[in-house]
């Protein structure tokens, strides 16, 4: 019948796909725009990131799968007809924390939290990323932090 909606199709083998984000597993570090037929983007602006998904630019080759360091992306082939000419989708978005001194972005706070979490795992390892992640590189070096979070340059450390 023309005009009617035309039903999905799932099967590996198809060159289209669509792609999930686990928010909760996401740094939005960016690894998975390297995509090379440009269907996942990330977006910079005042107040935040976000990765947005093009179904019609996805081959379904998994890269941004692979690549993912957090396994935050379920890749499903299928041919969706209708979505073909739909527009980007946000698929994950997260506010852009800023340096408490000057203002400048520093990173996602998605990225931040990702960050923290691999720290706190590690055993003995400092945790100073809560004290030093509220000022840019810049402000860093003029902000006094404390000695034994960042020691000065040329300080002996222990």
């Amino acid at each position: 019948m023309p005009g009617a909606a035309r039903p999905s199709v799932v099967a590996p083998e198809l060159p289209f796909a669509s792609v999930e984000v686990d928010p909760a597993r996401c740094s939005l570090c960016g690894l998975c725009a390297l995509c090379p037929g440009g269907a996942i983007e990330r977006h910079e602006e005042a107040d935040g990131s976000a990765l947005t998904f093009r179904y019609a630019r996805c081959t379904g080759c998994a890269l941004c799968r692979e690549i993912c360091p957090e396994q935050a992306i379920r890749l499903t082939p299928v041919l969706a007809p209708a979505r073909l000419l739909e527009g980007p989708h946000t698929l994950v978005a997260s506010r852009l924390v800023r340096c408490q001194s000057c203002g400048s972005p520093i990173a996602p706070a998605f990225m931040l939290e990702a960050v923290a979490r691999r720290m706190a795992s590690r055993r003995g390892a400092p945790q100073v990323l809560p004290e030093i992640s509220r000022f840019c590189p810049a402000c860093r070096l003029s902000v006094h932090i404390g000695e034994a979070i960042m020691p000065q340059a040329g300080a002996p450390t222990v």
